[in-house]
């Protein structure tokens, strides 16, 4: 069998490669096994989009250089380096690298829940600038000693939070949502911080929410779980998509919340790209900025001690902090079409009025969220109760956004496109 398979590579490689062709290469073709995918520029790696927003497929030029990799994994093929392996366009689908030929159909990057997601991050980028004192963090994958970013992110090491994060949304990302490959099944930890898993701390909420009298309030109907900021859905490429599985693009979210009205937010978005224009048909073009961050603390009312308290929900020596608000800018930056949407993270929260008027009052002076309902594909966000998260949203008008850090985020991501 060894012999066999010697003398099949040796065959394949004996093609000259002064006849190479354009390549045309689905991304998508395999999901669950394909390699991760970069193109090169003058040194500078990168996630390629299709070159059509009509199909997955990326097409090369012949001898168009690529770098394909399988961090955390291994390659079936044997000879190649899963931490990145140089190749060329030789016509359809075919490779060539250090003199043989390899069909990326078949490449094949095998991949486990105890290797995946195989992370790597860098702290204090200077060119990464943070609005208060949150440490710079850009979470993405170590590809032949460069790390190739997907997420940019304002931690507070002091709160162990992520304050916000930042991604690219394209047009492309509708085309995954079919795919077979499913999400990771952990959170890949901030190793500089902790060496612990996720999930381990976010279970040990009930024992904290016990400390502080709290305990009636985390039921089967209601709890706490690791809700994205960056979503799994906004990104096109498998391994894109599993860097949302990172600690600092997580927070805690009341589950009714996350499976509720900010879902919709978050479907809502994407039908805009999906569709390329808005629900009354204006017309968007262009990638979407899209910066997803908490805002303030949460609270419930104790009653341990016999009289009401409102206790602040920051569990764990200053650490672990419940929001009150998730809050999402997403902006077209070639059309200028933009919101700034918040959700309210709490479920027994009481009447909308009463969250109202916090809202006008500290965050933004006019909610615009009814206005926005049909452009953003919203119908279905029910305001009614507390439970699904009540929500709310102001436009891109600096004046009218009264918290520092939002008005500063905005108008750092309308300075930049």
């Amino acid at each position: 069998m060894i012999g066999k398979l010697k003398l099949i590579i040796i065959c394949l490689s004996v093609f000259p490669l002064t006849l190479a062709q354009d390549c045309q290469i689905d991304l998508l073709a395999n999901p669950t096994a394909s390699p991760l995918l970069l193109t090169v520029l003058d040194g500078t790696y990168s996630f390629p989009d299709p070159t059509s927003t009509d199909n997955r497929t990326l097409d090369l030029l012949s001898n168009q250089e690529l770098v394909f990799a399988c961090p955390g994994g291994q390659f079936t093929q044997p000879g190649l380096n899963t931490r990145g392996q140089h190749a060329f366009c030789q016509g359809g689908t075919t490779l060539s690298s250090n003199s043989f030929l390899y069909d990326y159909n078949i490449l094949n990057c095998t991949l486990t829940d105890l290797t995946r997601p195989a992370l790597a991050d860098s702290y204090d980028d200077p060119s990464l600038l943070c609005e208060n004192s949150e440490r710079p963090v850009r979470v993405g994958y170590k590809i032949d000693g460069t790390l190739v970013p997907v997420l940019d992110v304002c931690f507070n090491e002091a709160t162990a939070l992520a304050t916000y994060t930042r991604h690219r949304l394209t047009g492309f990302a509708p085309l995954a949502q079919s795919t077979a490959r499913s999400p990771p099944t952990y959170f890949q930890f901030y190793l500089s911080l902790y060496n612990k898993d996720v999930q381990s701390v976010y279970d040990s909420f009930e024992f904290y929410f016990e400390k502080l009298g709290l305990e009636e309030y985390l039921t089967d109907a209601y709890f706490l779980r690791a809700g994205h900021l960056a979503p799994y859905e906004d990104f096109f490429h498998p391994f894109q998509r599993d860097a949302a599985y990172h600690y600092v693009n997580a927070a805690p979210q009341w589950n009714t919340f996350d499976d509720g009205n900010w879902r919709v937010l978050e479907d809502g978005v994407l039908q805009v790209v999906a569709n390329g224009k808005m629900g009354d048909g204006v017309v968007v073009t262009g990638d979407a900025t899209v910066v997803t961050g908490t805002l303030k603390v949460g609270t419930l009312v104790s009653n341990a001690t016999g009289t009401p308290e409102v206790v602040e929900l920051i569990l764990r020596y200053g650490q672990f902090p419940i929001p009150r608000w998730f809050w999402k800018v997403v902006y077209f930056g070639e059309v200028d079409i933009g919101a700034v949407f918040f959700g309210f993270n709490n479920p027994y929260a009481g009447l909308k009025d009463e969250v109202d008027a916090e809202f006008v009052a500290e965050i933004c002076s006019e909610d615009v969220f009814e206005s926005l309902r049909a452009k953003w594909y919203l119908d279905h966000v029910d305001n009614s109760g507390p439970g699904l998260g009540y929500m709310f949203a102001c436009s891109l008008d600096l004046g009218g956004l009264l918290d520092p850090t939002i008005n500063s985020v905005v108008t750092n991501v309308l300075s930049k496109q």
